[in-house]
Order: C-alpha cells, then structure tokens, then sequence
C-alpha cells in the first residue's frame, strides 16, 4: 500500500502522505492506483477494464483526506462525441449519393462565389439565426451547398434534417390522407424544432392549396422558432418563385423566406454535364 501510495501521490504532485493519511484512504488510494494502472495500458474505450467504462476516479487530497470524484477519460468523450456525430447524421437523413458533397469538394465558379462564401460563413456560426435562399440554375451547385452545410453541422454533433419539398409534400399528403393526426403532427415539430433544416427543390412540388397551406405552415414555424431554413430553388428572382407558387399564398411564403434567410443567386453550367472544373 505504502508504494501504491506514494505512486498515487507523484503523479498528482501532492506532498508526501503521512501514515494515518495512507490508512485513512486507503480504499481510495487502491481506487485511483488502479485506474493508472488501467490506462497506462489503455486498451482503447471499447475495451476498458474499469467498473464503469470510460469514467475515470480523479482524487483531491483536502485537510489531509483523499477524496475521489468521476469522470469520462479522454477517450470516453471521442467516442461520446463520434456517437453524437453517427446518430445526427443518420438523424439528418440525407439522401444517398450525396456523401461527397462538402464544402471541400466544391468548385466555385465566378456565378457561384458568393454562395460558397456564404456557406462557408454560414459553417462558422455556433448558433446562426438567419438562414439561405440558394436560388439558381439547375446543376450549379445548390443541393451541394445546402447538403454541405446541413453535414458540417451534424458532423459537430448537432441535429438537422434533409427534405426534399416534393418528397415532404407527399408524405404530410399521405398522413392527412390517412388522417392520421399523430403522425402530421410529429412530422411538423419535427420539421419546427430541428437547429438546421434543408429544403430542396421548392417549386418543382405540384401546387395545391393545400400543400402551400403546408410550406407557408412550415415557413412561418421556422421563423417563429427562429430556427434557421436553408432552401434551394430553381428561380433565381423571388418574384419568380412567389408566381410559380401561385397567388397571395406565394406571395406569403417567399416573404417569409426573404425576412428570415439570405437569397443568394447562383449561375454557371450545369455540373451534372459539364464538369468545366476538369478541364
């Protein structure tokens, strides 16, 4: 025990430990001379052989009398913050295929630059408030944006969500159908509550009043939660958008969208045909 503890008292830079302290924290003593020898030999957080894995005993020693607390081992918070970032990106549903898309593998072009600036400001905001409108042609860029922001931010283990608007339509479509007021109601918190949400392709949705019912709905709750929206869309004029959606419904939804988010014009080749970056 005597060796024990004075192993225990070097590595914690205390003062010699008198006999009757030894005695009197004993338990202690083997508690923490156990847990150096545990992670000297550090086998990995999957397989460490303390009580409880990953907690580790800190000890104090106060007024002559060890005391112990607990807490996670370095490797206890990676792995903690790895399954974070594993249940938030399976949490975003983001669809297959886009695995690629991040801010790294963008090529911004001189019709895109201002939208990659923005996302990459966008991505140093702890808590951004104010989201993007990414308004352009098809294939230069949009969805990749959108998905590259979305997956930075659940890669810091913060919740989001990825929906494609036709998509989304038909499934609050089949739930009212069904009337199943559970199931809408949930779909709707969910897409209220999220810190991050990603709509995809608005306007390409078949316009119902119903369905502009639903994204005004969905609209007005993000700017009510004050939750950012980011948004792509082929209309690179809101006006435009607000005429493809239809009447004074549109006119609602794209107002919304323009008080709570940047609308960012993008333009260049589509890079689905032409890759001009390969070039």
């Amino acid at each position: 025990m005597a060796s024990s503890a004075r192993t225990v008292a070097e590595r914690r830079g205390w003062p010699t430990l008198t006999r009757d302290e030894i005695d009197g924290s004993a338990r202690e003593i083997r508690e923490l001379a156990e847990a150096d020898g545990a992670c000297d030999s550090c086998p990995g957080y999957g397989r460490c052989p303390l009580p409880v894995r990953g907690l580790v005993p800190t000890g104090r020693l106060i007024g002559g009398i060890i005391q112990v607390s607990y807490g996670p081992c370095e490797e206890a918070v990676r792995a903690g913050q790895a399954a974070r970032e594993h249940d938030c990106l399976k949490g975003a549903d983001l669809p297959d295929g886009t695995e690629h898309m991040t801010l790294d593998s963008y090529h911004p072009g001189p019709g895109t630059a201002a939208a990659f600036r923005f996302a990459c400001k966008f991505c140093e905001q702890d808590e951004p408030r104010r989201g993007v409108v990414f308004a352009g042609s098809t294939g230069c860029g949009k969805t990749h944006l959108a998905v590259a922001i979305l997956r930075h931010w659940v890669g810091r283990g913060r919740r989001g969500l990825f929906r494609s608007v036709p998509n989304l339509m038909e499934i609050l479509r089949i739930a009212q159908f069904a009337d199943d007021e559970e199931r809408l109601w949930e779909t709707l918190e969910i897409l209220r509550l999220r810190p991050v949400l990603v709509l995809d392709d608005l306007g390409t949705e078949k316009v119902t009043d119903s369905r502009l019912e639903r994204l005004f709905q969905i609209v007005n709750d993000r700017e009510l939660a004050g939750q950012p929206l980011i948004v792509t869309c082929n209309y690179r004029r809101p006006a435009a958008l607000a005429e493809r959606l239809g009447g004074l419904a549109g006119e609602r939804i794209v107002s919304r969208l323009r008080g709570i988010c940047e609308w960012v014009e993008m333009d260049g080749p589509d890079g689905r045909v032409d890759r001009w970056w390969e070039r």
